[in-house]
């Protein structure tokens, strides 16, 4: 957003024209927040308004123009997962927050590990746990290992159940400070050093 590009602009120390009109090269620019550096714009950071793919970003390359952008930080962590094979093992680890599913955050981890609300027509509505109660899945290569039907706006800490020869035990979410509390705007954003991506550590 706007919002989040002057943060950035600010706390990078780069000139703020995040409100200028980019519609004209939105094909030529790196998507979102980006970094421009020319004798006419040194150091500034802009918007590009293409919601899309923009064509031939790279482009811009030898100004130099790189993307600004904001690394996921870990939510919750899950501890106790075992199963099958062992594959129920992946749930365990840090997870990030990715798009909203059927109305609420999801979640993953490396592994490939998704936690998500299920509401509606989806699978494990109707045949996990109770049938016809929207519920949270606990799923590790697509298939779900535990559930909790706790209507909450993000995953329950506790009261997860294994499905039966899918899973075994019970998980437990511990979820990090650094989602309950806000820092200083100034420490939220800094430049990571030696990558051809200007990154900025924030906040989710």
């Amino acid at each position: 957003t706007t919002a989040e590009c002057r943060a950035a602009a600010h706390s990078l120390g780069l000139a703020d024209k995040s409100s200028n009109d980019e519609s004209h090269v939105m094909d030529s620019r790196p998507k979102g927040c980006f970094y421009w550096n020319s004798p006419s714009n040194p150091t500034t950071a802009f918007l590009n308004p293409n919601t899309g793919v923009p064509t031939n970003p790279e482009s811009c390359v030898p100004k130099p123009c790189k993307p600004i952008c904001k690394q996921a930080v870990s939510v919750f962590t899950v501890s106790g997962a075992t199963g099958l094979n062992t594959v129920g093992y992946h749930l365990n680890g840090a997870f990030t927050q990715s798009a909203p599913i059927d109305g609420k955050p999801s979640y993953a981890n490396s592994a490939g590990a998704v936690i998500r609300w299920n509401s509606g027509s989806d699978w494990a509505v109707a045949n996990i746990g109770t049938p016809g109660s929207p519920k949270w899945t606990a799923a590790v290569n697509g298939h779900s290992r535990y559930y909790n039907e706790a209507s909450t706006q993000t995953p329950p800490t506790h009261g997860w159940v294994a499905r039966q020869g899918d899973a075994s035990g019970s998980i437990t979410l511990s979820y990090q400070l650094s989602v309950r509390s806000f820092g200083s705007r100034r420490t939220i954003f800094r430049t990571t050093v030696g990558l051809a991506i200007v990154c900025l550590q924030a906040l989710l």
